[in-house]
């Protein structure tokens, strides 16, 4: 991607503007490729309750997907079960 600018304040406001569109992407973005496609479904049907994508542990039929929406949190097995009565402990490190 060239930038073409005509000052040096056009090009840093362009590297500004690419800087904050790579911040806004979300990190779990490239995790849903990870998830099985049973997982995927039952991330769809959870997505449409406002649910989303926190992060996943284990790889392929050991994984397990983890999901939140405001203090609610819910587990997706690598079958797409979905389990909202495991005790999840998150540690805030803001």
């Amino acid at each position: 991607m060239a930038l073409l600018a005509t000052s040096k304040f056009e090009q840093v406001d362009g590297l500004a503007q690419i800087h904050e569109r790579r911040l806004s992407t979300p990190k779990t973005a490239g995790c849903y490729s990870r998830l099985t496609l049973a997982q995927k479904v039952s991330a769809s049907h959870l997505s449409q309750f406002g649910f989303k994508l926190n992060f996943i542990r284990g790889k392929q039929l050991k994984s397990l997907a983890i999901f939140s929406c405001e203090s609610l949190s819910v587990t997706v097995d690598c079958y797409g079960e979905i389990d909202s009565l495991s005790a999840l402990y998150f540690r805030n490190d803001s």
